[in-house]
């Protein structure tokens, strides 16, 4: 409101506000309220709206209360009070202000709008909905209460809800660019790229310093895989902002996608410098190094994520993936939980806030089949999908309805086509956001929905997030929690990964397979063994085989390899190719750096699954690495009759291979420090008829093990969901052993 134009004195304060000249518009201003009322309430206001520019509060705030005693003025009052309280940080007083304000006038778009700002600040996001709504419903010129609706649609994962807010304000104001900026996320996140790109390119033209813009121009083109165009704009957005991080993690992000994670760690390092909070940054520079095998930062690193995740440095978001943690030494299961909840507070927080999708208890027809859905990005060659595919194929058809929802790259192989025989219902929803996937899922009413994804490539937790099944689980693709049961009530475990009495370590409640959490074929396709000179190996000595990742190698590991190598003459160690040239190179040095020859370390190159179960049992003794155990590589390696010293650990992720040994019967292998470690390897390697022996053992017992037996495993997984189902029937969940039945009493939960 202002002061009205044929007043010559409020002309002259209004001109007085325009030009900047606070001081003597509120001295003027107090000048004529001193003098006998009634006053207008425009005067009042004016010279509270001065005092405020003036920074003067105490003054601001005395006028403000003087103007609630104009008549008929008095909510318009109350909301100026309140934004001035609001702006000194008192909180609860502003809260009051702009409820008194809503009881003198419940019409006043600007009261809702100011209370939805104070509830969204404190955490309450649906109330603070409410008010955004109301506020754009009773003022639809009030463009601040809608832009900040737009926001708060997109805090909660809603991008088709914050795009119309978005529009809407740009149809009154084309040239509103942050707007547009939003717009532009939310048709990217809705799958529209070329509205989006078109309206990035617009925003840059109106606003060519904005960095933003050019970031999210190239987080399209990365989506895109225009990967020179996202550079350029990453470097476009560093160049106009250098000090914002996360143009540099962005632009890290860029190069590790096409392998170069050198180039990719440096500009990790670049925004971990600046923002030593951005836990991404440095989970990410850690990937990168332990892909490479440098280890020149390694205890740094650790250092790092156990102040973030200890709480001596706060994280915030793109936090820590909780990945990470799984293969770092030194980190426990303890942090490792503590990981998951961090990230899952930090990346869906405000979503978890919300009432999930899923009815809480939804009634169903005695005897109906129970509706499993599976979530995967993996339903295709891959080594998930090898493993699970009986499960699939064994089910119950009569008590198991199966639907698979595939988040992944979309293809049409032969274990694709396998998979979409082996369930009932096959939906593609990787083309999906997060909400649009839950809500998806909830549609087609799922009982209980598996995760089979877990924190690994192409996961999607943000669905779980969304709750769009009663009962949710996480199992296989992943060795460990989610970190909050809202994504996950369950975690499929086994007694050795995951015993009852760590129940504790865990976010989710405990569901423990009576055998091992992973399933295994009993048999599978396998060429012919070559010679040795044919994959590469000297015609003599013994074959130390270790075919795993090179992220899991680790310091103390090459140190006890390169002991071992030492022990055993001629003896050569035969590696995974990591097909990072540099990762070679830098393997090469750390071994010459304990005095081992180059030809005594042998990289095998990828091949298919069949060409690598063939050249298997070219390997003498089979070698784990630590703390991230060998999971399916252990598997296939007992398959193939090669033993493995098996390391146990404390985590899950560090006990798989030793879950598998000791269910194939070979509790003789499995290890639990380093020294003992290296004495087993040294005496199989000296010890040709030890090692003749255990392949026969290893030979007979898969025909028989239950490690290999997919039915019984099918079988034994279903009790689990079917008692999870009766749990969550009664309205209690609580862990589950391994033949279905219940503890007397619910675990307590820390």
């Amino acid at each position: 409101m202002t002061m009205p134009q044929h007043d010559p004195l409020g002309t002259a304060l209004s001109q007085a506000m325009q030009q900047g000249r606070f001081a003597q518009a509120l001295q003027q201003a107090n000048r004529q309220l001193k003098k006998p009322g009634p006053h207008p309430y425009a005067l009042w206001q004016l010279a509270a709206q001065a005092a405020e520019k003036l920074h003067d509060i105490p003054q601001a705030e005395r006028l403000w209360r003087m103007a609630i005693t104009a008549p008929d003025q008095q909510g318009q009052a109350l909301v100026g009070l309140g934004e001035l309280l609001e702006e000194a940080q008192r909180l609860p007083e502003a809260h009051t202000a702009f409820r008194t304000a809503l009881g003198f006038n419940p019409h006043l778009g600007s009261a809702h709008h100011g209370l939805g700002r104070l509830l969204e600040g404190a955490g309450e996001l649906q109330a603070a909905l409410q008010c955004y709504q109301q506020a754009v419903t009773l003022e639809g010129g009030l463009n601040s209460a809608r832009f900040r609706l737009g926001r708060l649609w997109q805090r909660l994962g809603e991008p088709q809800q914050a795009k119309q807010a978005f529009a809407e304000i740009l149809s009154q104001h084309p040239h509103f660019y942050l707007a547009r900026l939003h717009l532009a996320e939310c048709q990217q996140r809705l799958g529209e790229a070329q509205q989006a790109e078109q309206n990035y390119l617009l925003v840059i033209q109106q606003q060519a310093s904005l960095p933003e813009a050019h970031n999210q121009l190239a987080n399209l083109y990365t989506d895109q895989r225009h990967f020179a165009q996202a550079i350029h704009h990453y470097q476009a957005a560093i160049e106009l902002r250098p000090s914002v991080a996360m143009f540099h993690y962005n632009l890290g992000y860029v190069y590790l996608l096409q392998n170069d994670h050198a180039t990719a760690a440096q500009h990790y390092s670049n925004a971990y410098r600046l923002d030593p909070q951005l836990g991404g940054a440095l989970g990410s520079m850690i990937l990168c190094d332990m892909m490479l095998c440098r280890w020149d930062r390694l205890e740094a690193h650790i250092a790092g994520v156990k102040a973030l995740l200890g709480g001596e440095r706060a994280q915030h978001a793109p936090p820590l993936v909780p990945f990470i943690t799984t293969y770092l030494p030194q980190i426990g299961a303890a942090l490792q939980r503590q990981a998951g909840a961090q990230f899952t507070q930090l990346s869906f927080g405000a979503i978890m806030a919300q009432p999930p999708l899923a009815a809480a208890h939804r009634p169903r027809a005695t005897g109906s089949p129970l509706r499993i859905g599976y979530l995967s990005a993996d339903f295709r060659n891959h080594a998930i999908s090898r493993l699970a595919i009986g499960v699939l194929e064994g089910h119950d058809r009569r008590q198991f309805t199966l639907t698979a929802f595939a988040i992944g790259p979309d293809t049409d192989d032969a274990m694709r086509q396998r998979v979409k025989q082996a369930v009932h219902h096959f939906h593609l929803i990787g083309h999906l956001d997060d909400a649009a996937a839950a809500r998806f899922i909830a549609a087609q009413e799922i009982d209980i929905l598996v995760d089979m994804m877990g924190y690994t490539t192409h996961a999607r937790p943000g669905i779980l997030a969304h709750r769009p099944a009663p009962v949710q689980v996480s199992w296989l693709g992943y060795p460990g929690g989610m970190g909050d049961r809202r994504l996950a009530d369950y975690l499929v475990g086994d007694p050795i990964n995951t015993p009852a009495h760590e129940a504790h370590l865990h976010a989710e409640w405990l569901a423990i397979m009576p055998h091992c959490y992973q399933p295994n074929p009993r048999t599978l396709a396998c060429d012919p063994t070559p010679s040795r000179q044919e994959a590469g190996l000297p015609p003599q000595g013994v074959v130390f085989g270790s075919f795993n990742q090179s992220y899991k190698i680790t310091p103390q590991i090459v140190a006890l390899w390169s002991r071992l190598l030492h022990a055993v003459e001629h003896g050569v160690l035969w590696l995974l190719d990591p097909d990072l040239p540099a990762a070679v190179e830098h393997l090469q040095a750390h071994f010459a750096a304990h005095g081992i020859a180059k030809q005594r370390v042998i990289f095998a190159p990828r091949l298919s699954m069949a060409a690598h179960m063939g050249r298997l049992p070219l390997v003498d003794v089979a070698l784990d690495t630590f703390p991230y155990t060998s999971h399916t590589t252990a598997s296939d390696a007992l398959w193939s009759g090669v033993p493995l010293v098996a390391w146990r650990g404390e985590t899950f992720a560090s006990r798989v291979s030793t879950c598998l040994a000791i269910n194939m019967g070979m509790q003789e292998l499995v290890v639990e420090d380093g020294e003992h470690y290296l004495a087993l390897a040294q005496a199989l390697a000296h010890d040709p008829q030890r090692r003749a022996a255990l392949r026969d053992r290893l030979r007979q017992t898969r025909e028989h093990a239950p490690l290999y037996d997919a039915p019984l495993f099918t079988t034994h997984l279903e009790h689990l969901y079917q008692q999870m189902w009766r749990n969550h029937s009664h309205g209690q969940h609580r862990l589950i052993d391994g033949s279905g039945a219940t503890l007397d009493q619910p675990i307590a939960r820390p």
